[in-house]
């Protein structure tokens, strides 16, 4: 397994990888050659006080050898994917030697979860899963005039990279085509994956809950302020601001309290817009601490507000939900698969404006019904149990028992679907691993 982003107690990816690799090395014999500050020693400590403990045989830690110049290219925001290609060349070479010296049955690309840098693993010619991935989400064009001149200009050039990479860059398309299996993140994700690639794609949310979902949330407290919480990084696709221009039309109408939880570039000006609206009296912004502690925030909240114009999912989503927390979002991408009418109000982007006024009177809706707030909040804990790890389990074996017992893909262009044999896989190393799986699994799936 190559998991680029690796820490237990880190950001939602570095957690998305160690908690793939543990449920895989629940059955399997696990090498997992990945990017870590930490030292193998500190990895195993992580592993036992984490999980329990795993012998160094059945799941074992590699970290990736990279030199200097990789390092400093990772460090900069605008070298890093070039950076990221290096790590990911350094990681094959050290692969190759593994399976010099044990040959593996199976090969998956877990983190990061963008498909710009697939890695390299599937060239040493067994089964290879990639995914889930994602990445493939545009800015809203009618949102763009929220942002700033320089945001805009990189996110119409992000959009135009998006294109030329899902339908014609050569690295992705390798990848893609020599996987046995590539699991998209989001339902947006795959509809874009199989356009793009041409070829059939699962899906599977690439992140989830790590911690027990809430029994019950603590109920309004009559005659207070709506509690509102916001979290995630101050960055321009983050789109802060319709709540804030949402908070404006509202401070006559509503007692309200935000929390916003993050760190970014765009707290300056985010902090201005609050000023110029004349709601920054009603803003308290909490600069980012340990995901661990995020999650009090969540339970002081009465709802949490979800605003980003383009991500892959939002880890925010699943710790309100896992809190039972009612919840305002913007209806797409990520958020689309994730939440639903039981735990959410969800609001439409089609138009800035509308999204703001739907934020609006989404707030006001839970500000004055407590009925809707309560119904909203216990379907937030019903639906935070779909994401548990656990719960991910069956559905990893059964897709890697898949990979290994799947044809070889060859896929000739974009669009164009098509399978065929194209080389022999030893039957004696597939098996060997399905009977394993089999052997451990206790539900047919």
């Amino acid at each position: 397994m190559l998991s680029f982003c690796f820490n237990p107690n880190g950001t939602m990816e570095e957690r998305n990888g160690w908690q793939r690799v543990l449920l895989a090395a629940r059955h399997f014999d696990v090498t997992v050659l990945c990017y870590s500050k930490f030292s193998t020693d500190e990895l195993y400590q992580f592993l036992q006080k984490e999980a329990g403990d795993f012998s160094r045989q059945s799941l074992r830690f590699v970290k990736v050898k990279y030199g200097l110049l990789v390092g400093k290219l990772l460090d900069n925001e605008l070298t890093f994917y070039l950076g990221h290609r290096l790590w990911h060349k350094q990681a094959f070479r050290q692969a190759e030697v593994l399976h010099r010296h044990q040959p593996f049955a199976l090969s998956h690309a877990v983190t990061l979860c963008g498909f710009r840098e697939p890695g390299y693993l599937w060239k040493l010619n067994v089964p290879h899963v990639w995914g889930p991935i994602g990445g493939t989400h545009n800015f809203p064009r009618d949102f763009l005039r929220s942002i700033d001149l320089r945001n805009r200009v990189r996110e119409s050039i992000r959009s135009v990279m998006n294109y030329y990479q899902l339908h014609w860059c050569p690295r992705v398309h390798s990848s893609a085509k020599r996987s046995r299996i590539v699991i998209a993140a989001t339902t947006n994700a795959k509809n874009d994956l199989e356009r793009g690639f041409g070829i059939r794609v699962l899906q599977d949310l690439e992140t989830g809950i790590d911690y027990p979902v809430a029994l019950s949330h603590s109920p309004r407290i009559p005659g207070q302020p709506l509690r509102v919480l916001w979290s995630g990084r101050l960055r321009a696709w983050k789109g802060l601001p319709i709540l804030i221009h949402a908070l404006a039309g509202l401070k006559e109408k509503i007692s309200i309290e935000v929390r916003i939880l993050g760190d970014g570039s765009s707290l300056a000006g985010w902090k201005r817009l609050a000023m110029q609206l004349g709601v920054d009296h009603l803003i308290t912004w909490i600069p980012w601490p340990n995901y661990r502690e995020t999650l009090s925030y969540y339970e002081w909240a009465d709802v949490f507000a979800f605003t980003s114009l383009r991500d892959t999912s939002g880890t925010g989503l699943l710790e309100a939900l896992a809190a039972g927390t009612p919840i305002v979002t913007v209806d797409h991408q990520g958020a689309e698969s994730i939440v639903t009418d039981a735990c959410a109000i969800r609001v439409s982007t089609k138009t800035w404006d509308s999204t703001v006024a739907g934020f609006a009177t989404g707030l006001e809706t839970l500000a004055n019904d407590e009925n809707e707030w309560g119904r909203l909040s216990r379907g937030a804990i019903e639906r935070a149990y779909d994401f548990q790890w656990i719960n991910r389990e069956e559905w990893m074996l059964a897709m890697y028992n898949q990979a290994l017992q799947e044809e070889p893909r060859v896929v000739v262009g974009p669009m164009k679907k098509t399978s065929s044999l194209d080389h022999e896989i030893d039957s004696s190393v597939n098996l060997s691993l399905c009977d394993r799986a089999a052997s451990t699994r206790t539900t047919q799936t």
